[in-house]
């Protein structure tokens, strides 16, 4: 594992010199990159939970109108 990871590295660091990068700046967007797909994955998989949790998607429960019948049962003895 870790001669694989050394490998990634090295590679990392001779892309970082072609594009201008120190070491530890490509080193570093490694770690950038690894975050930012791990916020997109998880950002899916909570939209992904709302559209099956929530009718209509996940605005579902805001949309859906109440009836007539729903305003009578609430405010029964106010009128």
């Amino acid at each position: 594992m870790k001669v694989e990871k050394q490998k990634i590295n090295t590679k990392l660091k001779e892309l970082g010199q072609r594009l201008g990068l120190d070491e530890t700046t490509a080193l570093r967007s490694k770690r950038n990159a690894k975050n930012i797909i791990a916020t997109a994955v998880f950002a899916a998989f909570l939209m992904l939970l709302g559209a099956f949790l929530l009718p209509s998607g996940p605005a579902g429960y805001y949309y859906s109108g109440g009836s007539i019948r729903d305003f009578h049962l609430l405010f029964k003895g106010c009128f």
